[in-house]
């Protein structure tokens, strides 16, 4: 299922990485120094390489909203068919971590994966009914009918399969 949610994740302008060195890249990448990050995932990624340089803070703090220039949080689940990634509020750490940054990657676990959406949303709808389903980086096509990424939303979103 990972090689058909990263072709979908990149039909949609997505990005599909793998591992903790690929998201300290991608942050390099794009000159991404400093941002909110997951408690726990950022203690799983204390010692690593790729992250010298990059500041993590693990408390959102909404007043600096504007400072942040990644948030990398958990994702619930993922579903293949569609290379839909999917937050939700008992999972998500901080969801303005995931939803205000320029850059979000999602941290994905290997064992949350489904196949089409009616399994995910069944899988998911029980514990926690509050979810959001991001596909892609935000997009819209209000003005004119051309597309702009990153308006209201994350302007890059990626997800890394990596069981911290």
């Amino acid at each position: 299922m990972w090689g058909l949610f990263c072709y979908r994740l990149t039909q949609v302008s997505g990005t599909p990485l793998v591992g903790p060195d690929a998201i300290g890249a991608l942050l390099h990448q794009h000159d991404a120094t400093f941002g909110y990050c997951d408690p726990v995932i950022a203690w799983a990624l204390d010692g690593i390489k790729s992250f010298e340089g990059i500041t993590l803070e693990t408390e959102y703090d909404r007043a600096r909203h504007d400072d942040y220039t990644f948030g990398i949080t958990a994702a619930r689940g993922a579903i293949a068919e569609s290379g839909t990634i999917i937050l939700n509020d008992s999972g998500t750490s901080a969801r303005l971590g995931a939803l205000s940054p320029w850059i979000h990657v999602a941290v994905l676990r290997e064992e949350n994966f489904w196949a089409d959406i009616p399994t995910a949303l069944a899988k998911v709808m029980d514990h926690d009914p509050s979810i959001i389903l991001v596909t892609g980086p935000s997009k819209t096509a209000d003005v004119e009918g051309i597309l702009i990424e990153g308006v209201h939303g994350p302007g890059v979103q990626a997800c890394c399969l990596w069981n911290y």
